[in-house]
């Protein structure tokens, strides 16, 4: 029933097709289910008027939780997987750590051991275990018919894989903060959850203007939740392929620079190594 009562003024009543406009008040609160029921019940009596006083249909609405669902989940999403992928910092940190406080790998220098392919070495076994965590995450999602994750597999893939390198590397930068081992992830844990509350706060204040995007890039785990939340809330028809993403001024960046940030953390690393005895 409505609450708001509604007018039809009829232009051609006499003859199929009918012409007729309808009247109701649009300024009450529920102005979409006014339209929509005075819509429904001028067609039952057109139903009505061609098939008969028998003839109806009803109109009913239905709340469309699982779209919302998903909706929640486009936007927290990110959250929760960047969450879950950070804590491969405890799988990571520990080895580094103990080789640059220890006395092996400075023995092993003195035996010729070079820094470049003991760096190769030790980034591609963390590569594999960043590509385990990210395929038990991936389908994990997968399993549990995750819409966003779903409509998105390609890109979501793509992503989580490819911002390894960088987010590895930028763990190792970090870890000679540090002296001790088992204390050093959880805190690279902490100070990186705590870095990537700046894009959320940023957010709340300010429209993300464009150049925050290429300053965002440069941190691999803000990147990686920014593109995450870039690309999940497109389902459905609104799914992209990559190659659209790489042509988005929004996307742009945080795409080509998971690549330049593997250069610019090697280097960063190297740097390191290079200097660190003559500042100590």
């Amino acid at each position: 029933h409505l609450k708001t009562p509604f007018g039809i003024y009829f232009k051609n009543p006499t003859t199929f097709p009918y012409s007729f406009s309808i009247l109701h008040n649009y300024s009450g609160d529920d102005k979409t289910g006014t339209s929509t029921y005075s819509n429904s019940i001028m067609a039952n009596m057109l139903y009505q008027e061609e098939l008969g006083s028998s003839s109806s249909f009803d109109v009913r609405f239905m709340g469309m939780n699982l779209k919302f669902q998903q909706m929640i989940f486009s936007l927290l999403g990110p959250t929760i997987m960047v969450f879950g992928l950070l804590t491969i910092t405890s799988l990571i940190v520990p080895q580094p750590i103990d080789d640059i406080q220890g006395e092996v790998r400075s023995f092993m220098i003195q035996c010729n051991l070079k820094l470049l392919p003991y760096w190769l070495s030790t980034l591609t076994v963390d590569m594999i275990l960043w590509t385990i965590f990210c395929l038990i995450t991936y389908l994990i999602y997968l399993m549990f018919q995750i819409r966003p994750v779903l409509d998105n597999a390609g890109n979501c893939f793509y992503i989580l894989f490819f911002q390894g390198p960088s987010l590895i590397l930028f763990i190792y930068n970090m870890s000679f903060l540090f002296d001790k081992s088992n204390s050093a992830s959880r805190q690279i844990f902490l100070i990186s959850l705590c870095i990537l509350l700046i894009p959320v706060v940023v957010n709340v204040f300010a429209s993300n203007p464009a150049p925050l995007d290429w300053i965002y890039a440069l941190i691999p785990h803000i990147s990686l939740y920014q593109l995450l939340g870039k690309v999940l809330p497109n389902t459905g028809a609104r799914a992209r392929s990559l190659s659209y993403y790489w042509k988005q001024s929004g996307t742009f960046p945080y795409y080509l620079m998971q690549f330049l940030d593997i250069g610019i953390y090697g280097l960063v690393l190297l740097f390191i190594e290079k200097y660190r005895n003559r500042l100590q």
